[in-house]
């Protein structure tokens, strides 16, 4: 009867110590997976906390002279953060670039400080363009624009080309 106690204590030591073990190894599998989700939320959470600047330019008719004549065109570029980090110390510039003899026109763009969802706008009319008639008249509009995103110690570069398409009659980005 000893031996028989003594066999069932053994199994009964075995039964758990092997339950410790599979017990141990599961939460450090679940400790595992819990610290790989946390890790893909940090990483999101960091994507998030960039700043995402970009920038779009649109052409828009204006009548100016009133119905019986062309209307204008007015050239809108528009800068804007998408991300959830401020970006800083904005400088640079966008051209007005005809493709025709005529004069090019450069703006200067100084912002201090450009938050989430906020924009800056410019715009320029361009100067007898009411008599360009359907077709327009070809031009560029280059941007080109450098900004500091607080904590890091790099400038950050913007560029972009966009061409007036006459087929489309509107602004089209093309590669830089």
């Amino acid at each position: 009867m000893q031996s028989d106690e003594w066999v069932w204590g053994l199994c009964g030591a075995l039964v758990g110590s092997i339950t410790t073990i599979l017990a141990a190894l599961s939460a450090r599998t679940m400790g595992y997976l819990e610290l790989g989700f946390m890790h893909k939320a940090h990483e999101l959470n960091v994507t998030k906390a960039l700043s995402r600047v970009g920038c779009d330019v649109r052409c828009e008719l204006r009548p100016i002279l009133g119905p019986n004549f062309s209307p204008h065109i007015e050239i809108v570029v528009n800068i804007y953060n998408e991300g959830e980090l401020a970006a800083q110390n904005l400088t640079g510039q966008w051209e007005f670039a005809p493709n025709y003899p005529g004069e090019k026109r450069v703006s200067q763009i100084r912002r201090d400080f450009l938050g989430r969802c906020e924009k800056y706008l410019d715009s320029y009319l361009i100067p007898e363009s009411g008599g360009w008639g359907r077709q327009g008249a070809p031009f560029d509009v280059k941007i080109e624009f450098f900004y500091t995103i607080p904590g890091e110690e790099q400038t950050q570069y913007y560029g972009a080309r966009y061409t007036y398409n006459r087929d489309k009659q509107q602004i089209v980005r093309q590669d830089v």
